[in-house]
């Protein structure tokens, strides 16, 4: 800020030497602030800021030149400084590039919206204000060219920085110090091609933009935020609107619009906007276009997901587990005879876990219990949560005699303690099966409701099973009391 202060003083109150040695002063000030912010603040992505170093340091030696030039010569320019100059613009030009889309999330729908509409936001500033300038100066097709595709890439840029600052936030300010770098230099580029050489008020105007340019961009890598500006931004994802739709609307139409206009007073119609603009812009279209397909896909794969599975397991849910096992019965319908099992299993002791340890506990039981769940069965076998402590299985292929097996592997499966913070946590488990063929060839429904029923009838068979008898065979009885009934016992001696 102090030397901002001091060169636009020495700017201000100096002539045409003064100007030159103040934008040499400030170029160089720019390129020691980015050197210096490699070093500081040690970026882990370092080619945006090593191409800012270069084209400032291209730019440095064509404002010296331009000093030498004017002084030596009286303002007449004897040096080779176009080379450096557009070797140093666009070595700004891919930094900028690079800032973007680093910065852009990883859906950048929005900063391909904000790079259309700021393309289509160049087409009425070479219309009627650089155009008309080249077109008053004389110059060559090439020349319109070359200015045309300058003016493009950095609205182009400058509204996708635009998007990028808004979604920072004002905690980064080096963002808006970078996109008010690149805003003056649009505006240095337009007024020195509106205005060329001409001494004066328009001169000082072109100086003042490339100026405070170089000072914000120096100022953009120096500020403590300057360590984050090329880090990738959060990931979002914005519904397009019916705003945004338009606007998008609005700025495919702009250039057509623009460039045809002339045509309509009886002129010819600009054929380098209407030829140059949709070659820049019909690209991120078509990236734009691609990319709503693609995420309209992703939501439709995200919704049938979440409709056919369990949020906290990954199971399948009931409704799933029903068509699957409809559509294997349909399968098989017209095949040799062949057996289906069912195993319904439900979770003994699971709600003292809740009540004593809290609802994670009992999450990171239910996933516990699908995770071993899925082992102890076969993958080709559907297994699904159906209620809060509740799962099913169909094992397609298995007789009665593998459904036992299958049926104490699961037991011995999901009866094993398990681990919760430090805390061991025991659950029991019923299981009921139900073979199709053994059963009737029962359809879906019917053959898990049998597996239900047969869970239920095991887990009443287990509630009324007689106890243990009691041992009073003194012979059996231990000769000697555990030590905390010994210290009860000489407690009451």
């Amino acid at each position: 800020m102090v030397v901002s202060a001091v060169l636009v003083t020495v700017f201000t109150v100096g002539g045409a030497t003064w100007h030159q040695m103040a934008l040499l002063l400030a170029s160089m000030a720019a390129l020691v602030a980015v050197v210096a912010a490699r070093r500081i603040h040690r970026h882990a992505y370092r080619l945006p800021w090593n191409l800012v170093a270069v084209g400032l340091s291209l730019l440095t030696v064509v404002n010296a030149l331009s000093l030498v030039g004017d002084a030596l010569h009286g303002g007449v320019s004897v040096w080779p400084i176009a080379p450096f100059q557009i070797a140093g613009y666009l070595a700004l030009l891919a930094a900028s590039l690079l800032v973007v889309r680093r910065r852009a999330s990883d859906d950048s729908g929005d900063v391909i919206d904000a790079a259309v509409l700021g393309i289509a936001a160049a087409s009425p500033v070479w219309e009627y204000a650089l155009h008309p300038a080249l077109m008053a100066a004389e110059t060559p097709t090439h020349r319109h060219i070359g200015v045309l595709v300058q003016i493009l890439a950095l609205m182009g840029i400058l509204g996708s920085m635009l998007r990028i600052a808004q979604a920072a936030g004002r905690e980064q300010v080096s963002v808006w110090l970078f996109f008010g770098a690149l805003v003056c230099a649009v505006m240095g580029d337009v007024s020195f091609t509106t205005t060329g050489n001409t001494p004066g008020i328009a001169s000082a105007v072109t100086g003042l933009c490339y100026m405070a340019g170089y000072l914000l961009m120096g100022a953009a890598a120096l500020h403590p935020t300057g360590g984050t500006l090329t880090k990738p931004a959060a990931s979002h994802y914005a519904v397009p609107t019916n705003i945004r739709f338009s606007l998008f609307g609005g700025a495919l139409i702009a250039i057509p619009v623009v460039g045809g206009i002339p045509q309509l007073f009886g002129e010819a119609p600009d054929g380098l906007l209407l030829t140059l603009g949709p070659l820049a812009m019909v690209p991120m279209v078509l990236i734009r276009a691609r990319q709503l397909l693609a995420q309209r896909s992703q939501d439709r794969d995200e919704l049938e997901y979440q409709a056919n599975h369990d949020d906290l397991t990954g199971l399948v849910n009931r409704r799933k587990l029903f068509t699957d096992v409809k559509h294997a019965l349909t399968r098989t319908a017209h095949d040799p005879p062949s057996t289906a099992t069912v195993l319904y299993c439900d979770l003994d002791d699971f709600k003292p876990i809740n009540d004593r340890y809290g609802h994670e506990a009992g999450d990171e039981v239910l996933r516990c219990v699908a995770r071993r769940l899925a082992a102890a069965l076969r993958k080709s076998d559907i297994v699904a949560r159906v209620g809060g402590d509740e799962f099913l299985a169909y094992c397609p292929g298995v007789d009665r005699t593998v459904a036992e097996s299958l049926r104490q592997s699961v037991e011995d499966a999901l009866t094993k303690p398990i681990l919760w913070n430090g805390t061991t946590l025991s659950i029991g488990v019923t299981v009921g099966t139900a073979t199709s063929v053994q059963d009737g060839n029962l359809a879906p429904d019917e053959l898990i409701a049998a597996a239900d029923a047969a869970m239920y009838e095991r887990k009443r068979a287990r509630k009324s099973a007689p106890l243990r008898p009691i041992t009073t065979d003194p012979a059996a009885l231990p000769t000697e009391l555990p030590p905390a009934w010994r210290s009860f016992s000489n407690l009451i001696d």
